[in-house]
């Protein structure tokens, strides 16, 4: 092609786009029929451009281009991969864009998917350093290459990126434990018999993956993606119903575990925490041999294996763990530090999402090493003036946060899936307000007040909408925080699209009793408020001695049949992610 290899580590958006890509090319060798084949080529072309746009920017400055064919052609239309995939599909662009996908035929379909696997290898190597021209992503119906150590990284890094750090553990007292594909390890420990096998650990076909062994990632399986895509690019998978139960004790079980270890734990979720062991080597020995205890531990206990990393901060010891995956362990000394930091991507560091990314690539900015050395007021201009200095911090390993014991909840949720699309809004309504109870019984339960409520809209075409609001006086009462959860909903403009999902969230949280509490017109001149947090305080005790479906809100019932519910707990230790 025109462009000259791509010599520094891809943008973290683009590598993800070509795993997408491949992913929709192995989607296509499944199709059902030739329409959904030719769909699947179609956008693993458009993933390719957007990976090149994602790493060499717009030529020229245009506008985004509207459609995958506007989008092929602003990136390089005089490159032969490009001409061949318009020459394959051209006979089907009119019918594509008329939506007439019945018009698509087989013969077609096949010459533009091998089309479409010809433009992305030839993406690939235009993009891709030197040596790794041509290696498509693990997931296009291939299985990764062999991993030649246990600690080998699954994170973002550079080709390069040295697995050997040094040895010296001075300073260096903070472990990151985070245990790996940890639902799914927990069924393979309950079903030994599926060890080596892809596993898919999910609901039925309206549901998300919630964890996949390392074989069905192979594949392009990973958490979060819907059941039906999972299915259709990994069907040789064995799909799990979770076990939430299973997994929280297990959960709470390492924990405990840590907790011997030292009494400085901070969870950060249900898989995962950080441990300070500054005041546990006089007694167990360096850092390095605390995380083998603890591995030792964890495989001996429960079956599974989980990966450390040993660093001086909380930041570069999650990064660590990270690339000690999966059953690894992955010391960075404190002198080398920066060295470590600056072979990663910028997508590596803590608050860069895909936007931020994006944000720092027009101002030149792909790698930390890059971030580390701009000014800190070029930065800030990109992603704004806290974040600016903070992420500048970071890239030079300054993260003075310490290991704080104890789990804040940040925010208490639910969300369901309906298991047909709903048109109609009031039974969109119905479930609400059974989301907003359960929402405030947990809330009851943990003696908390919420200040803010959220809510999460997705449509039958996967578009998320999300509002928010904040309370005047702070609640734990769910008729009041489904009533702003209503007016919410009334305010969210659905294109006249059915309803997939529907969630509820509440926010702000702070303890009941130190929470100063201002009551409302309303409240100071009636006693409503109080009757109805006093009897939602009844419903509470039935269903603690009969069980949470002994009594719901009476608009609520009846409602279990179209749902399939999950619960959206959400925890904060600091900011990390």
């Amino acid at each position: 092609m025109s462009r000259t290899v791509h010599a520094a580590p891809l943008p973290t958006t683009a590598v993800d786009l070509l795993r997408r890509a491949d992913a929709e090319l192995l989607a296509a060798q499944f199709s059902a029929g030739p329409a959904e084949m030719f769909n699947h080529a179609h956008l693993a072309a458009l993933r390719a451009a957007a990976a090149v746009i994602a790493t060499h920017g717009r030529p020229g400055g245009r506008r985004p281009p509207r459609t995958v064919w506007d989008m092929l052609a602003s990136v390089a239309p005089e490159a032969s991969a490009w001409s061949a995939f318009f020459a394959a599909g051209a006979p089907l662009r009119q019918a594509v864009d008329a939506g007439r996908f019945d018009a698509v035929d087989a013969e077609h379909a096949e010459r533009t998917l091998g089309a479409a696997e010809d433009l992305l290898d030839e993406v690939r190597r235009m993009l891709e350093p030197a040596g790794r021209s041509g290696a498509r992503t693990p997931g296009a119906g291939q299985r990764p290459a062999p991993r030649d150590g246990a600690a080998v990284s699954r994170g973002p890094r550079a080709d390069g990126a040295r697995r050997d750090w040094g040895t010296e553990e001075d300073g260096c007292s903070i472990l990151h434990v985070d245990m790996d594909a940890f639902f799914a390890s927990v069924e393979l420990a309950r079903r030994p018999q599926l060890r080596g096998r892809p596993v898919i650990v999910g609901g039925e076909e309206r549901s998300v993956v919630l964890a996949a062994t390392y074989e069905a990632r192979a594949f392009g399986v990973h958490s979060a993606m819907p059941m039906t895509m999972a299915r259709r690019m990994c069907p040789q998978a064995v799909v799990v119903p979770p076990d939430l139960s299973a997994y929280r004790e297990v959960s709470a079980a390492v924990m405990d575990a840590l907790a011997d270890v030292t009494t400085l734990v901070e969870q950060v979720s249900v898989d995962e925490a950080f441990l300070d062991v500054s005041g546990a080597r006089r007694r167990l020995g360096p850092p390095t041999t605390i995380a083998a205890r603890i591995r030792e531990r964890v495989r001996a206990d429960h079956g599974i294996t989980c990966s450390v990393g040993i660093a001086s901060t909380k930041f570069v010891a999650k990064l660590a763990s990270g690339h000690a995956k999966p059953d690894g362990v992955l010391l960075v000394p404190r002198a080398a530090t920066v060295a470590f930091l600056h072979t990663l991507p910028v997508g590596a560091l803590w608050g860069v999402g895909e936007r931020t990314e994006a944000a720092l690539a027009r101002w030149g900015i792909r790698t930390v090493e890059q971030l580390a050395h701009s000014d800190v007021a070029t930065i800030q201009r990109a992603v704004g003036k806290v974040a600016g200095a903070h992420l500048h911090d970071l890239a030079w390993g300054r993260d003075p946060r310490p290991v704080q014991p104890g789990r804040v909840e940040k925010s208490i949720g639910a969300e369901v899936t309906f298991l047909a699309d709903v048109h109609d809004v009031a039974v969109v309504q119905q479930q609400a307000l059974a989301l907003a109870d359960r929402c405030a019984e947990r809330l009851r339960s943990q003696s908390l007040l919420a200040r803010t409520v959220s809510i999460k809209i997705r449509t039958n075409d996967f578009r998320t909408l999300t509002r928010a609001r904040t309370l005047p006086t702070p609640t734990d009462v769910g008729q009041e925080i489904y009533l702003v959860t209503r007016e919410l909903l009334a305010g969210v403009d659905l294109g006249g699209l059915p309803v997939r999902l529907v969630g509820v969230r509440a926010e702000g949280l702070s303890p009941a009793e130190s929470t100063p509490r201002q009551p409302t017109l309303e409240e100071a001149v009636g006693d409503e408020a109080a009757t109805r947090r006093d009897a939602e305080a009844v419903m509470d005790l039935v269903r603690g001695r009969f069980g949470r479906a002994a009594i719901v809100p009476g608009s609520a019932a009846g409602i279990s049949d179209v749902v399939t519910p999950r619960s959206t707990t959400v925890g904060a230790p600091s900011d990390l992610s």
